[in-house]
Parts: structure tokens; C-alpha cells; sequence
């Protein structure tokens, strides 16, 4: 027979498993539209470059700073939007794990339950890492940092080699940034 005391512990869990989803869902929703961001920066920026190039708005001297500017301009709003792509992700991961945990305390209290919810996790080990969550950002963001930064290193020294190497250093770079974060907080994998 179930108590007061029992079945208000049940809908308040209810309602923190609800809330949790709500917010894992807004989290995801945020991450999207941060791409999007990123995305329309990128189209605007070379927009811009190509309408200035064309119209002959900046004399020839000064293209190289142009392509400098925008391509800075690019790399630190993308490193910006990167960080903040890498800590959204980070929060869902913990956010399911806490959801696995409800899961767990309920199917270990009725077998009708965890007969019901068989095959998901139960454990707030999973999800291991950011990307057992599927984020596009963490993927697409760090290749546009490279490239913008590179953008702005080949318009000044136009030294093809070196461009390359910088191109897969920033992406190395950003990689690790990412897993020493994930390993902050979320512990080692």
C-alpha cells in the first residue's frame, strides 16, 4: 500500500524527470541554433567580402587586412560559440545521467517497470561522453575556426605548407580543449 509520503516522493520525481527533459531539450535547441549562428556569421562575412571586393570599396593594399579582420573576426566568434557548444553538450550528458538514475531507482522498485523500460541505460555512466549525444556543432564549428584563422595566416604569407599545418594544429588544438573540458567535468572516460 502506498503512503502520502510515498506517492508525493513519486510526483515530485515526476516532475524533476519532466523538468530535466525540458531542459535537456532546450539545451539541444540552444546548440542547434548556435550552429545556425555560426553558420549565418560565416555567409554574412563572405557576403561582405565579396560585395567589398567587387564594388572596389577597399584599394588593393588594404585587401590583406580585410582578409585578416574578417578571418579573426571568424575564428574568435567561432572559438566563443565552440566553448559554449562544448559546455551545452556537456550539461546533457549530465542531465541524461541523472534521467538513467531516476530510471534505475524506479525499475529496481517494480519489475512491470523495468520490463517496460528495458533496453535504456540505467546507470549514470551513460552516456560516457559528449559524443554519445549527437551534436553537429562539436564537429563543423572547430573545421570553420581552422579554416577562418588559416584564411587570415595564407592572405598574409601565402605559404601553402605552413597554412596546412596550422589547419590540422587549430583543429588538434581544439580537439583537446574539448576532451580536457569533457574530462573536467564530466570525469575520465
Amino acid at each position: 500500500m502506498e503512503t502520502k509520503e510515498s506517492k508525493n516522493a513519486d510526483s515530485f520525481i515526476l516532475a524533476q524527470f519532466q523538468a530535466l527533459m525540458s531542459h535537456i531539450d532546450n539545451l539541444i535547441s540552444s546548440s542547434t541554433m548556435r550552429m545556425y549562428s555560426v553558420l549565418l556569421i560565416w555567409a554574412f562575412s563572405i557576403s561582405a567580402i565579396s560585395i567589398i571586393l567587387m564594388s572596389n570599396l577597399i584599394s588593393p593594399e588594404n585587401k590583406k587586412l580585410l582578409y585578416i579582420f574578417i578571418g579573426l573576426f571568424l575564428f574568435f566568434i567561432g572559438i566563443y560559440l565552440y566553448l559554449r557548444q562544448i559546455t551545452s553538450s556537456i550539461k546533457v550528458v549530465y542531465y541524461y545521467r541523472i534521467l538513467n538514475r531516476v530510471r534505475n531507482s524506479y525499475a529496481e522498485n517494480s519489475s512491470e517497470i523495468k520490463k517496460v523500460l528495458e533496453g535504456l541505460p540505467f546507470s549514470d555512466s551513460e552516456p560516457k561522453n559528449i559524443l554519445d549525444v549527437f551534436d553537429p556543432g562539436i564537429f563543423l564549428i572547430p573545421v570553420l575556426n581552422a579554416v577562418a584563422l588559416t584564411f587570415s595566416f595564407f592572405a598574409c604569407f601565402k605559404k601553402i605548407f605552413w597554412t596546412l599545418i596550422l589547419f590540422v594544429f587549430i583543429l588538434v588544438l581544439q580537439f583537446l580543449i574539448w576532451k580536457i573540458k569533457e574530462n573536467k567535468k564530466l570525469g575520465k572516460n
